[in-house]
């Protein structure tokens, strides 16, 4: 007969398969009738102990990730998107991708992979192109009407935040941080570089443009929970949605997240999806090496350009778009 230990071990794993997530009320009292009280503490004693050993790992593992985060500029300097085919050199679907990609002369800035990418990366490409457009004597007067309009937008977002129930208080320090950077970018018109070097030198800056973006993406679904509550998985209403995924810093952004963010600023964003898929989407290139493209909001003019690889968003620019 096997010793209680390895008896222990055995019913724990036929218990709890997933090793670590709890049993069911039923068939823990199941197990304790099967069971003797030294024979049942001791399985309950295993499963504590991976349980213990899984959270370590997990958090291990995280650290590892926020340290390798840390390593890296917040928003990096323009280089070719070739600069990605060692990354993928063993993966053919995406280094295909990269190296179409690479021919058709596309470059990228490289954004910290901390979970706050989307929304540093769309707000950098807003900036960048508000000040380019409107720097540029050349530009269509449409266009730089629609650049300063985003001003305006920003600048009225505070209320739209006091009307669903944010506190005052916290978001008026971060509404004027926020809206700082956009009216610089109107009054002063700085190049990519000099809006890349403020905000990257600056993390306490950074942390004020993530938030108060996350609080605006969380802002528009409340405000909007009948149009986007269908789209919420999991069986989670729009408040626990926001509460668990929009809100808290390091949480990736998701396609929810997207369309709410750039339905409120109104600022067309172009996403090249550098995935396993087929090309497609809803514009670009058919060849058969060529990206998936989708422009959030649908049938918007876009202004800002990110390219999406599994988990991570970085700014992208295409030639000629």
């Amino acid at each position: 007969m096997a010793s209680s230990d390895n008896g222990a071990a055995a019913v724990a794993h036929a218990i709890d398969a997933d090793g670590g997530a709890a049993a069911s009320a039923s068939d823990s009292a199941a197990a304790a009738l099967l069971l003797s009280e030294a024979e049942l503490a001791g399985v309950q004693a295993v499963q504590r102990a991976d349980a213990n050993e899984q959270d370590e790992q997990i958090r291990a593992q995280m650290s590892a990730i926020e340290e390798d985060a840390k390593s890296k500029p917040l928003i990096g300097a323009v280089e070719s998107i070739g600069a990605l085919e060692a990354e993928y050199a063993n993966n053919p679907v995406f280094l295909r991708k990269v190296q179409a990609a690479k021919e058709e002369g596309a470059t990228l800035r490289r954004v910290r992979g901390d979970g706050n990418c989307f929304y540093r990366a769309y707000v950098f490409g807003i900036l960048e192109w508000m000040a380019r457009t409107l720097r540029d004597e050349s530009s269509d007067a449409a266009e730089r009407s629609e650049a300063t309009s985003v001003l305006e937008r920003v600048r009225s977002s505070l209320a739209q935040l006091l009307e669903v129930g944010y506190d005052s208080f916290t978001m008026e320090e971060f509404h004027e941080y926020f809206l700082q950077l956009f009216q610089w970018a109107v009054d002063d018109k700085p190049t990519a570089e000099q809006i890349r070097e403020r905000i990257a030198a600056d993390e306490g800056l950074d942390l004020y443009v993530v938030s108060y973006a996350r609080y605006l993406t969380s802002g528009q679904l409340k405000r909007n929970e009948q149009q986007y509550a269908p789209f919420v998985t999991e069986g989670r209403s729009i408040d626990e949605f926001r509460r668990t995924e929009v809100e808290p810093m390091h949480r990736e952004s998701d396609f929810l997240c997207i369309v709410a963010l750039t339905s409120l600023l109104q600022v067309g964003v172009r996403i090249s999806y550098l995935d396993q898929s087929a090309p497609g989407g809803s514009s670009g290139s058919s060849g058969s090496d060529a990206m998936s493209v989708y422009v959030f909001p649908e049938g918007s003019a876009p202004r800002v350009q990110l390219l999406y690889r599994p988990g991570h968003y970085d700014v992208l620019y295409s030639r000629g778009k």
